[in-house]
């Protein structure tokens, strides 16, 4: 039988059609034209019921302006399944999802559903006796196995699996001082949501550390030694790297924190007391090594024994790496921001002209920023609230556009040189050929920002920016081995704690709870918007909207029209779709006729494709989706535009 996909909106219709008609049975009603949204304001919408991702399929759907090509091999809608994914993704409270499944049960299709929330979810009945005492704090360990052995059923692997870890403390409350400490894991070189292996509360961070990683790094060993079994294969596990901010890489590697005079992890520099703070001011030390680091050669450095060096060939050095975000993004930027705007008199700190100016000019690129991007370019002046993607963003994109016209040429170059070598980092187009270059502008970076900002702002972040470009490889790029991801799942984890009563319980149900579910990988492309394209014509359906893995691209929107082909810039005016054969697909549109370099200094800006141009085109033809390399983000700059391939995805 022939299947079609059916369109969220009919998916809805045909639900409220079947609510509606038995709401009338119970209520013994003969009005046949019942308006559900009016009747009864207690009664269910149906909206709430169903994600917007999820689709199914039926003998024959309606045609709409929404077209979805995805793979419809065997793929058969599950109503309990997604009712399920829909609350854990919703956070819907149990009793809320237990009024939704008492209302559903009185339809004839859905009488097979439980009556309770926690049914299901198949919620623990009872994890107290999962719970480990540690020190002053409990701990329940959830393992690795199961969880790993479900991404890579999703996900295909060859024979090797890496693994990455993340250890960080964070505040469930804001009138306490407990704590929690998880640690998630991650598989490298694919795109998935990290999981938790150990969950830790306490009302302050593990005592006995040692106790914290004990049940961790014997499983660990374990996996590395016999590998997992997923369909009938064996799969190698290795342990990449553990991701941590300064803080929590002392904590777990058991030596001095950022404010220690022998703190650096990377090297034997050894820091001054200048003006009531340690600083860091010598870029040529001797590195350490694997061999230093387990014997213990400086005994300045270490505080106490960790199990962490009972891992298989893990390097006690290479194996943690500097964190981007927490090192340059909520570090080096958000510093230089604030010297600019609060820091002490001097040629740096920019008058309240200026600092208007800037907010102004940021403000205004807001209609400019891609859909990639979940925030806007905020004024200056809210700094102090801004998140990390917002340093990532001002850094990368919207800092060079902006301070043209507000720092002295001098710090406005010296913040060029930070901009373009954690632009060569982020690519791995550029990491392959301009890694010792921008570990060379770092290395500048840091020696002229204590004659530009004084020695007593030399801090151990900006030190440590001298060893960030020896973390990246021709393979992994600093967005790798940055925190971002596990940043946003901690504040998932925080979001699911109702209430301060048993908090370790609330948070391991509701991990338990999405370990029960089984999810559908998502297929792109899913294109969307049907259109007229009028400069082209032809047989094939046009399309406004393609959503890719990568990006999106929508030629409604002028932010969201401009990719990187080879090295070429375009402008695309639609996706073009064979009706009969939705895998043949292209872009229609315009490269740019003339671009050039937006700044010289550092370099020629056209070497890392930061480029600006007019809006002159040349005559539209297509483009294969396969030879787009990269989405652009393109800013106004005066009479002129500036175009930027997008670096974090």
């Amino acid at each position: 039988m022939k299947k079609s996909m059916v369109s969220l909106r009919r998916l809805q219709q045909r639900a409220a059609a079947e609510l509606a008609q038995t709401y009338n049975s119970t209520t013994n009603t003969t009005n046949e034209s019942m308006d559900l949204e009016t009747t009864d304001p207690h009664f269910l919408n149906i909206d709430d019921v169903y994600s917007a991702e999820n689709v199914c399929y039926e003998e024959q759907s309606d045609s709409s302006d929404t077209d979805f090509f995805q793979d419809k091999d065997d793929f058969i809608f599950d109503f309990k399944e997604s009712l399920k994914l829909w609350s854990l993704e919703h956070n819907i409270p149990i009793n809320a999802l237990s009024s939704l499944l008492l209302l559903l049960k009185q339809t004839e299709k859905h009488t097979d559903l439980p009556v309770d929330g926690r049914t299901l979810l198949a919620t623990p009945k009872s994890l107290n006796r999962n719970v480990i005492k540690c020190g002053s704090g409990e701990m329940i360990y959830f393992g690795i196995q199961k969880s790993l052995t479900k991404v890579c059923k999703e996900l295909s692997f060859s024979s090797l699996v890496s693994l990455q870890f993340n250890v960080d403390g964070l505040p469930l409350f804001k009138s306490a001082s407990s704590q929690l400490w998880p640690i998630l894991c991650s598989v490298l070189g694919v795109k998935h949501r990290p999981f938790t292996v150990s969950l830790y509360y306490g009302d302050k961070k593990p005592e006995d550390i040692n106790c914290y990683l004990r049940p961790f790094v014997d499983e660990i060993n374990l996996l590395q030694t016999t590998g997992i079994q997923v369909d009938n294969r064996t799969l190698n596990v290795k342990v990449h790297s553990f991701v941590c901010d300064s803080p929590a890489r002392a904590l777990i590697l058991g030596v001095k924190s950022h404010s220690g005079y022998n703190s650096c992890t990377k090297c034997l520099v050894e820091g001054d007391y200048v003006s009531r703070r340690v600083v860091f001011t010598s870029c040529t030390n001797s590195l350490r090594t694997d061999f230093s680091f387990r014997n213990k050669t400086d005994d300045d450095h270490h505080l106490k024994d960790t199990i962490l060096t009972e891992i298989q060939d893990l390097d006690m050095i290479r194996g943690f790496p500097l964190d981007f975000m927490h090192l340059v993004c909520l570090g080096v930027v958000k510093k230089m921001i604030k010297l600019w705007t609060d820091g002490p008199p001097g040629p740096f700190k920019l008058p309240s002209t200026k600092l208007i100016e800037l907010s102004e000019k940021l403000v205004l690129l807001k209609m400019y920023v891609p859909l990639e991007f979940a925030r806007k370019p905020r004024s200056i002046a809210d700094c102090d609230r801004w998140k990390a993607t917002e340093f990532r963003q001002f850094l990368l994109y919207t800092g060079p556009v902006t301070l043209s016209s507000i720092l002295d040429k001098v710090y406005y170059d010296h913040f060029l040189s930070l901009a373009v070598s954690i632009s060569i980092l982020s690519a791995p187009s550029l990491t392959s050929r301009l890694k010792t270059y921008a570990g060379q502008l770092l290395k500048y970076f840091v020696a002229q920002f204590e004659v530009l900002y004084g020695t007593q702002f030399c801090s151990h972040n900006i030190h440590c920016l001298i060893h960030l470009a020896d973390e990246v490889t021709d393979n992994l790029t600093i967005n790798e081995i940055s925190a971002f991801k596990y940043e946003s799942e901690l504040g998932r984890l925080k979001r699911t704690v109702r209430s301060p009563r048993n908090p370790l319980i609330q948070l391991a149900n509701r991990i338990i709870e999405s370990e029960n579910v089984s999810t559908v990988r998502k297929q792109y492309p899913v294109f969307s918007k049907l259109q007229f394209c009028s400069t082209h014509h032809s047989s094939s359906k046009h399309y406004q909207k393609c959503v890719s893995e990568q990006f999106i691209i929508d030629t409604s929107r002028f932010s969201d029209s401009f990719v990187k082909i080879s090295e070429k810039y375009v402008k695309i005016l639609c996706v073009e779709v064979d009706p009969e054969n939705s895998e043949k697909f292209s872009l229609f549109g315009r490269e740019i006729v003339h671009l050039e370099p937006f700044f010289f200094n550092p370099c020629s800006s056209d070497n890392i494709g930061y480029l600006k141009f007019k809006p002159n085109y040349h005559a539209p033809k297509n483009y294969t989706f396969e030879s787009v390399s990269a989405k652009c983000f393109v800013l106004k700059k005066d009479d002129m535009f500036v175009i930027v391939p997008l670096r974090h995805l």
